[in-house]
């Protein structure tokens, strides 16, 4: 009789443990829960130079909200993608889990061919809340310039232009070839008109040269070789 009873006990044991998990995981989903305005941040990704639609572009999402608390912050990775056209539409969280979302923040991920840069946005001051926004994103592409100069001569490559819309991928020296006179330089650079300043002796301020890489993957060369 003592054994069925610890039985019977064990067993009313499991039963409300398997009734009581549902419920949390119930709450913590409630929790979680994201409301969302009718309005929305979308537009279209196409190529800068070719103005092809660029697809499979995955968006990740940070929000900022206000509790009890002071507020806090909110990741959604892999939220949202553009589609074959290149668009994309991401609906503006008005709560998440019941706390009012105050900025949202927009990083397109990075891909081999495309790089991107994040922007964020105050609800309140841009009122998207009520009014949808229209961004169209025009990535550049990367080409290629190659600079041939004397051994103890360098160059300084200058930053290209970038931002949301029109974002582009860090230029990189990615070769470097010593020839009988001198040296070649190899780098990545954006598709767009570029500049580099020539070092003499590797200190001394040269002219600046401007070039122009029209498509992506085309090559300039530039000879600093008199």
């Amino acid at each position: 009789m003592k054994k069925n009873f610890i039985t019977m006990k064990k067993l009313i044991i499991i039963l409300v443990t398997l009734l009581t998990i549902p419920l949390f995981l119930s709450c913590k989903e409630d929790e979680e829960e994201i409301i969302y305005y009718n309005t929305y941040i979308d537009g279209y990704i196409t190529d800068y130079n070719t103005g092809e639609p660029v697809k499979d572009i995955i968006f990740d999402i940070h929000y900022g909200y206000t509790n009890s608390w002071g507020g806090g912050s909110e990741y959604l990775p892999n939220a949202y993608r553009t589609d074959k056209n290149g668009y994309y539409k991401i609906p503006i969280a008005k709560t998440i889990g019941g706390d009012n979302t105050t900025s949202i923040q927009i990083t397109p991920r990075e891909t081999e061919d495309y790089g991107f840069q994040p922007t964020s946005f105050s609800i309140k001051e841009e009122n998207l809340g009520e009014k949808s926004k229209r961004i169209n994103i025009t990535p550049i592409s990367e080409g290629y310039l190659k600079v041939t100069l004397p051994i103890q001569d360098g160059i300084f490559l200058f930053g290209a232009p970038t931002s949301f819309e029109a974002p582009s991928k860090e230029q990189r020296l990615i070769k470097i070839d010593t020839i009988e006179n001198g040296k070649i330089f190899l780098y990545t650079v954006a598709a767009v008109e570029g500049k580099i300043r020539h070092l003499i002796n590797n200190g001394t301020q040269g002219p600046e040269y401007t070039f122009v890489v029209n498509m992506p993957k085309d090559t300039v060369i530039i000879n600093l070789i008199n």
